[in-house]
């Protein structure tokens, strides 16, 4: 049976009490949810009991792209060190670069000391 309910509300409009009842409830309830999250996190981390859900979730989703962007920032970095070392890599390697031509004339690199000279063909 309603009507005890009903009749608690007296004159007021039921329908804006009763909203205005629920939110206080959730206010409530979302603040003791808070403060047990301080707890078990620790003393020294407060969560900002100011922010409504929508609006934590955007500043999360915020500081989720900006570590992103510092994420390939510093792969772009460490990409172009590598490409560089390569690119460097392969310019001493083509400066050591003898040809057949280079070997039958005796042109190329200079053997070690002690080492046997090449003889050249006929």
């Amino acid at each position: 049976d309603v009507r005890p309910i009903i009749k608690s509300y007296g004159a007021k409009d039921i329908p804006s009490t009763f909203a205005a009842n629920q939110s206080e409830n959730y206010e409530r309830q979302r603040k003791a949810r808070l403060s047990a999250l301080g707890g078990i996190l620790g003393p020294g981390s407060s969560q900002p009991t100011h922010l409504d859900p929508l609006e934590f979730f955007k500043q999360k989703h915020l500081a989720f792209i900006k570590e992103q962007m510092e994420y390939r920032k510093h792969y772009l970095e460490a990409k172009k060190k590598a490409d560089e070392e390569n690119e460097r890599k392969m310019k001493e390697a083509l400066s050591q670069k003898t040809t057949v031509f280079e070997w039958l004339t005796g042109r190329g690199p200079v053997p070690p000391p002690g080492f046997p000279p090449v003889e050249v063909g006929p």
